[in-house]
C-alpha cells in the first residue's frame, strides 16, 4: 500500500546504494523513501567500516604513546596532577591512559552500533509522543544511520591526514580535524574549547540531515523535526563539554 501510494505521488523507489547518494546531494528522497522501506543496513555497515578504518590508521601511524600525550596536552589539570606525583606513579596513571586508550579502540564498533538503537528511540518518543509524528521505531534507526554518512567524509580526511603526516605530533582521537574553531585553540579554556570543538561542521551537517529526516519519516513540520534533532544535539553538546569539567 505505502510503494502504491508513493508511485502515485510520483516518488520513485530508490535502491540501498542511491539512498546513500542521495543522502549527500538530495536527502529529502532518500528519507522520502524510508517510509517505503525502513532498511538501515547499508550506512550502518558503512558507518563502522569507516570508523574502524580511521582508529585503526590513528593507532598505526600515530601510536597509542603520542595519543595518551596528546590526550594529556588537552588536560592541563590532570597534566599538572600527574607532573606533582612521584616517577612510579606517573607511570602507572601513563599506563592506565593507554589501557582505556586501547579499550576505547576496541569498543568503539560497539558503541557506535549501540548509539544508534538508543537514538532511535529517542527520535521516536520526541517525534511520535512530543509532536505527534506518525514514525516507526525502525524509520528512526534508519534516520540515525543515514544521517550519520557525513562521518564518511570525516574518517576519510582524517585518515588522509594522518597518513601524510599532518597533525600526527598534536593528534586528537576526539577532534582530529581541523573543522571547527575548538581545534585551533589549545590552551584556551578547556570548556570553551570543548564548546566549540562541538559545534563542528560535520555535527552541523548531522543534525541538518536529522532535522529533515524525522520531518520527512514522521509527517510533521520542518520546525518540529529539526526540534527533535536539535534537542538531541544540545544532549550531545553536554556530554562533550562534560568531561572538560575535569580537565
Amino acid at each position: 500500500m505505502q510503494d502504491a501510494a508513493l508511485t502515485a505521488d510520483g516518488v520513485v523507489p530508490l535502491t540501498q546504494g542511491e539512498r546513500v547518494v542521495d543522502t549527500y546531494i538530495a536527502p529529502s528522497k532518500t528519507f522520502l523513501d524510508l517510509r517505503r522501506d525502513a532498511s538501515w543496513w547499508l550506512p550502518c555497515i558503512l558507518v563502522l567500516l569507516f570508523t574502524m578504518a580511521a582508529v585503526f590508521t590513528a593507532n598505526k601511524k600515530v601510536g597509542v604513546e603520542e595519543m595518551r600525550d596528546s590526550m594529556l596536552r588537552h588536560m592541563p589539570k590532570m597534566q599538572e596532577r600527574i607532573d606533582s606525583m612521584p616517577p612510579d606513579q606517573q607511570a602507572k596513571i601513563r599506563q592506565s591512559f593507554e589501557s582505556n586508550i586501547q579499550r576505547a579502540i576496541v569498543v568503539a564498533p560497539v558503541t557506535t552500533l549501540v548509539s544508534g538503537f538508543v537514538v532511535g528511540a529517542l527520535f521516536l518518543v520526541l517525534a511520535n509522543f512530543v509532536f505527534g509524528g506518525k514514525a516507526t521505531y525502525w524509520q528512526m534507526v534508519a534516520v540515525f544511520w543515514y544521517s550519520m554518512l557525513p562521518f564518511l567524509v570525516l574518517n576519510l580526511l582524517s585518515m588522509a591526514l594522518v597518513a601524510g603526516g599532518v597533525g600526527v605530533e598534536n593528534y586528537n582521537a576526539q577532534n582530529p580535524v581541523g573543522t571547527n574553531i575548538g581545534y585551533y585553540m589549545e590552551g584556551s579554556s578547556p570548556m570553551l574549547v570543548a564548546l566549540l570543538s562541538a559545534v563542528d561542521l560535520f555535527s552541523v551537517w548531522i543534525f541538518a540531515l536529522q532535522g529533515i529526516g524525522i520531518a520527512k519519516v514522521a509527517r510533521i513540520g520542518t520546525a518540529a523535526g529539526f526540534g527533535v534533532a536539535g534537542i538531541l544535539w544540545v544532549l550531545y553538546i553536554g556530554t562533550k563539554m562534560l568531561p572538560a569539567l575535569f580537565m
